[in-house]
């Protein structure tokens, strides 16, 4: 006694179970990235980043008295290498401030090179 089998059926249970292979389009038509587009892309990743960090910062400094030493947290002037600020001191205390032969201003100098 023979069994009849159903080809068709058969056929359409293996199609089931066999993965899927992209068609040779898809390989074809990929093109590569080059060095100079890839450059620009982690450039313009690295400046969104920046973008969000500040925004953040920005979001949360919102309505909070900023720190007494501002202008060595404002990014923008770290950035730009022009941080400064001045204080003013009485008539008094200028001989106190620059010290015996100018060490105190020296030694300022010396330590924010």
């Amino acid at each position: 006694m023979k069994q009849q089998v159903n080809v068709s059926f058969c056929l359409q249970q293996l199609l089931r179970v066999a993965p899927t292979v992209p068609s040779m389009s898809a390989y074809i038509w990929e093109q590569k990235q080059s060095r100079r587009s890839a450059k620009s892309g982690k450039k313009n990743a690295l400046e969104a980043k920046t973008l969000d960090a500040q925004q953040l910062l920005a979001s949360v400094m919102l309505g909070v008295e900023p720190p007494p030493y501002g202008c060595l947290l404002d990014l923008v002037d770290i950035a730009g290498g022009h941080c400064e600020k001045r204080l003013p001191v009485p008539e008094g205390c200028i001989g106190l401030l620059i010290g015996k032969k100018g060490e105190n201003l020296k030694n300022v100098e010396k330590r924010w090179k």
